[in-house]
């Protein structure tokens, strides 16, 4: 039973709500587990249609949840960002159209989330951006590769090595 996620299908779509306003819904290791296995069970769920993920109080999701990484022990710090990589793979192989309903930031990790779905929705308040780049931390769940082939190689360079955070204008203007 998910402990991160609150799940509900209705009218054979499935909401999927990234829980935990409390750390703008960052993606620890227990929450990276929880969308892997929601997304591989509604793969195979004959009643959704399609999902849609959304995050709770008014922040989409900002990234892996660095403060619990930092109480990981080194050695198993590359088992977190696998985590994250399957989560985020997830929602890329599962069969029915997948939507990222964006309101508030989706940074990091919670940006490749968004590039894993087949549509972002982005409202006013949207603002997204590969900010690992100013850690000097590179995407490590495939939003490099998703952008580019979204948005082309010139932009996604931008995006990429700015760090920069993009409002919902600009991520339109741009393709996202």
């Amino acid at each position: 039973k998910a402990m991160n996620l609150l799940i509900e299908t209705k009218a054979r779509v499935t909401t999927v709500i990234l829980n935990r306003p409390q750390v703008k819904n960052a993606i620890d290791r227990q929450t990276a587990q929880e969308l892997a296995e929601a997304f591989q069970y509604f793969d195979q769920d004959p009643n959704a249609d399609a999902a849609v993920l959304f995050g709770n109080g008014g922040c989409f999701c900002a990234g892996a949840d660095l403060k619990a990484r930092k109480e990981i022990p080194e050695d198993q710090v590359v088992h977190v960002v696998q985590g994250i990589r399957d989560a985020v793979q997830a929602i890329a192989d599962i069969k029915v159209p997948t939507i990222a309903a964006i309101q508030g930031s989706a940074l990091g990790g919670g940006m490749e989330l968004t590039l894993a779905a087949d549509m972002r929705v982005l409202g006013e308040s949207a603002k997204l951006g590969l900010r690992e780049t100013a850690l000097a931390i590179l995407p490590g769940a495939g939003g490099t590769q998703r952008l580019t082939r979204l948005i082309g190689y010139a932009r996604a360079m931008e995006w990429i090595t700015t760090a920069k955070i993009f409002d919902a204008q600009e991520c339109l203007a741009h393709g996202v």
